[in-house]
């Protein structure tokens, strides 16, 4: 039984993928992946008629497992393009009433963040109800939380290393990515088969502001987003449609990643049977078709504010991803000035750092043309 949770987790992972994707058609594909076309599409489970059946119809789980011939592990470019740091909020909002405190992301670390738990957090519901209740960040351009910018590395024994030692966790990812030999952004897309960027203006959709930011960067024309780095690419590119959370790289590799994980892992196909998972287990793992059912199994109470009428969840356990903006009008009663002022500095920071870039970039042009 102590594979019951890894599995259920796997299919939260592909039932659930689709609340980065909000399509219909994407829906019903990661559920065919789990369940098969017939459970997806009409509502009917057919894993018994599995041996008779074209493999099609059929889910990538509950056969016999294929790891392809090299054994199942996570790739180089799924770890390089899983950086899903924009998704985290700029912190929690936890306690009702009077008693509503906001705690930014960077007071969550460290010896300071478990003191603000002890202080302020009593019981895990409170958390769970904050990221509930209020949207995540998006996986977007310029909106890497400040927070992972300036961590405090800690000890083995869990205790803060000298300011000194403060981590970027941006320059990091990109750092790691270009030691391992990850492709630039355009190169990678090749690789994977899809057409290559062949402008600043075509890799952001239209966007003059990211595009100019981006040719600061790396350079102007093709040249320059040759030189595009695979997470920075990532981040800027047009998503495919306005429901979608990842963008169209990304999306490829995750697609292939999550297909992978069902048909090479046996405890997901010889031995996903009563006599490993017991009866009880499968058919608990069949019942949940969200977050929200194992909400409503261990917090009972903090499920009934997301239920509707007959009992379901009325609205996604995974809020959508909707971005700074949405934030600072659900979160602004609840900031303190002073953090206010951090954001405020920050944005600011960056707007100077690019009109630095763009003053150097008009000079350098000017001297060239003298």
């Amino acid at each position: 039984m102590l594979w019951l949770i890894p599995s259920l987790v796997a299919s939260l992972h592909i039932i659930l993928k689709v609340e980065l994707l909000k399509t219909k058609l994407l829906q019903a594909g990661m559920w065919t992946n789990w369940y098969g076309i017939a459970k997806a599409i009409v509502g009917t489970y057919i894993r018994p008629l599995r041996d008779y059946v074209p493999t099609s119809l059929l889910a990538l789980i509950g056969k016999k497992s294929d790891n392809k011939g090299v054994p199942y592990c996570l790739t180089e470019e799924f770890a390089a393009v899983y950086r899903l740091h924009s998704l985290s909020p700029p912190g929690l909002v936890v306690g009702e009433g009077d008693g509503t405190e906001f705690l930014p992301l960077l007071d969550l670390f460290t010896e300071k963040g478990a003191e603000a738990f002890r202080k302020t957090v009593t019981r895990p519901t409170e958390i769970a109800k904050s990221v509930f209740s209020y949207p995540c960040g998006g996986l977007y351009s310029s909106n890497y939380p400040v927070a992972y910018r300036h961590m405090t590395p800690t000890d083995e024994a869990g205790k803060s290393l000298p300011e000194s030692r403060k981590i970027d966790l941006a320059a990091l990812d990109l750092f790691r990515d270009r030691e391992r030999g990850i492709k630039k952004f355009n190169e990678f897309r090749r690789l994977i088969h899809l057409k290559p960027y062949r402008s600043w203006m075509e890799l952001t959709g239209g966007n003059e502001a990211d595009a100019r930011k981006l040719e600061l960067i790396y350079g102007p024309g093709k040249e320059g987003v040759e030189r595009c780095d695979l997470l920075v690419g990532d981040m800027y590119e047009k998503k495919p449609s306005p429901s979608f959370a990842l963008s169209e790289t990304s999306f490829i590799i995750f697609l292939a990643m999550a297909s992978r994980r069902l048909e090479a892992d046996p405890y997901l196909n010889e031995y996903y049977t009563d006599e490993y998972y017991t009866k009880f287990g499968l058919d608990h793992i069949k019942s949940v078709d969200g977050l929200f059912d194992i909400l409503d199994r261990h917090y009972p109470d903090l499920a009934k504010d997301f239920k509707d009428s007959k009992g379901k969840a009325k609205q996604s356990a995974f809020k959508p991803t909707l971005g700074p903006s949405d934030w600072e009008a659900a979160i602004d009663k609840y900031v303190d000035a002073e953090t206010k002022n951090e954001w405020k500095k920050t944005k600011e920071g960056n707007e100077k750092f690019f009109n630095e870039l763009e003053e150097e970039a008009q000079a350098w042009a000017k001297n060239k043309n003298v």
